[in-house]
């Protein structure tokens, strides 16, 4: 998978993937169908796709055989007509270039806030699919890797998956033998193992795969923040795509898919994007003929105001 770090070169690929294919096949998009996050996303992008006149058809999915179904012969086959297809919020942990057994005329684009992503779905020797994952996403002060996640990713290509089990097994026996030393001669070997293994590359790729798996599951920035960037890049943001974002960003903390502090961080940059958008000047009295004054409706309009966090969806609107 080539990594994209940049959300317009991302869309720039995508959209000139789709144009190559409207004329045969609209760009296929396939939402999750788990979170809010990925509906407001599809909403988003779906408004800068229209803009654009990029033809697309959208089918919720859940499984890996939906996406078959709906995309038909053509994603896995050696045929020479093309497909495109975006996932939402889907299969970024899975190695889709297997699963989905792609063709050399299929592309696919991942806008995903699960984490881990599968480390060959980073590797830039597969040119069939680009995932959306940039620089200040990975680099989250909470969840910051100590290594090149890029580098690692790349290795995990030229290195197969038969040399890290073999020595992987060698690696256990070396460390169930090292710590039936004493104290003294114990201490020796495991520094031994472990120079080793920095100057081993195979060794070397496995411990830091370790260390990139061992960090679990978690969400990085919300699809629909992620989206409303891109349409605030190309200057085709409106008030109700924002509130979208907003929304998208209470789901992840509602549902406790992201810390305190990274909750904060997205807020403060939605409140700038709210404050710049019109939201401060907004006419909030209208005078009649005869001079009276009456409260305009407060419609259209987002006011930034800490609420209690069990109602922050209460007046989400997503018809």
């Amino acid at each position: 998978m080539v990594r994209e770090q940049s959300i317009e070169s991302f869309y720039a690929r995508l959209r000139e993937s789709a144009l190559a294919s409207s004329f045969s096949t609209p760009l296929l998009i396939f939402p999750s169908t788990s979170d809010v996050d990925s509906l407001c996303a599809l909403k988003i992008v779906g408004h800068v796709l229209e803009s654009d006149s990029v033809r697309y058809a959208c089918y919720p999915v859940s499984t890996f055989k939906e996406i078959h179904k709906y995309a038909g012969p053509n994603l896995s086959s050696s045929s020479d007509e093309p497909v495109t297809i975006l996932l939402i919020n889907w299969g970024c942990h899975r190695d889709l270039r297997k699963s989905l057994n792609l063709g050399p005329s299929a592309r696919v684009f991942v806008v995903d806030s699960h984490r881990p992503i599968h480390l060959h779905n980073l590797s830039d020797q597969n040119d069939r699919v680009v995932v959306l994952y940039t620089r200040d996403d990975e680099q989250q002060a909470d969840l910051a890797y100590d290594f090149d996640v890029s580098a690692l990713a790349n290795a995990s290509d030229l290195i197969s998956d038969d040399d890290v089990e073999d020595d992987s097994d060698s690696d256990d026996e070396n460390e169930s033998e090292s710590e039936e030393e004493e104290d003294g001669g114990g201490t020796r070997k495991k520094r031994r193992v472990s120079e080793e293994s920095e100057t081993d590359p195979v060794k070397l790729f496995r411990k830091l795969k370790k260390e990139y798996y061992y960090m679990g599951t978690f969400h990085g920035k919300p699809s629909g923040c992620l989206m409303y960037d891109l349409s605030h890049y190309l200057r085709k943001n409106t008030n109700q795509l924002l509130w979208l974002a907003c929304v998208a960003l209470t789901d992840q903390f509602v549902h406790e898919r992201l810390t305190n502090e990274r909750y904060q961080a997205g807020v403060m940059e939605l409140e700038q994007h709210i404050n710049s958008s019109g939201n401060l000047d907004v006419v909030t009295t209208v005078t009649l003929k005869d001079g009276t004054k009456v409260l305009a409706p407060d419609s259209s309009r987002i006011a930034f105001e800490h609420e209690p966090e069990l109602m922050l969806l209460q007046r989400v609107e997503l018809v």
